[in-house]
């Protein structure tokens, strides 16, 4: 993740249970163990009070699944998803 100051919702674990943490940042980063044909979602949202652009990106052993990032004056957010092969 990209951000200086985010709201950041992801899935937790394989059972999908969602979880929400504020005031986030470009050192933030989640591991997880996921199962198979499992969701992964991840979004990250400008919080801070000055415009800046967002990055979100899902890894899978290290390699970028995907990634996207979004810039907005007054504020941006970026939405990965993809699903475990």
């Amino acid at each position: 993740m990209s951000c200086t100051d985010c709201e950041v919702i992801y899935y937790k674990d394989s059972l999908q249970n969602q979880q929400t943490e504020y005031h986030q940042n470009s050192s933030w980063s989640y591991t997880f163990y996921g199962r198979k044909g499992q969701e992964v979602l991840f979004l990250a949202y400008n919080t801070s009070s000055v415009p800046q652009g967002v990055t979100a990106t899902i890894t899978l052993n290290d390699s970028v699944i995907t990634t996207q990032t979004n810039y907005c004056p007054i504020s941006g957010d970026a939405f990965v998803v993809d699903t475990l092969r």
